[in-house]
């Protein structure tokens, strides 16, 4: 990963996303959720954000999405699910153009 900044101060997170350091989400164990007030995930392990944004819509909790650079499939399944988006300007124009 990297982060490069210009010189107006403008910056940019680079991750490496290496699909081997990745467990099946299915194989996590379910947790309680009732007791925070919001579930907040982003684009880096797509299967696991997946699974909690379900989670947290189901007992009717807000569902945020930090949506950054990512694929566009990523980004097309993640964000049905959320009920809230912040999405990065190279994200939204992913799928927004």
């Amino acid at each position: 990963s990297a982060i490069l900044v210009d010189t107006h101060g403008e910056r940019i997170i680079v991750p490496f996303y290496d699909k081997l350091a990745q467990a099946d989400p299915e194989s996590l164990p379910t947790q309680d959720l009732t007791a925070f007030d919001a579930v907040l995930v982003d684009v880096r392990w797509p299967g696991a954000a997946a699974l909690a944004l379900m989670a947290a819509r189901a007992i009717g909790r807000p569902a945020i999405l930090d949506a950054d650079t990512a694929p566009r499939a990523v980004l097309e399944r993640l964000f049905p699910l959320a009920s809230h988006i912040v999405a990065s300007e190279p994200a939204a124009f992913i799928l927004c153009g």
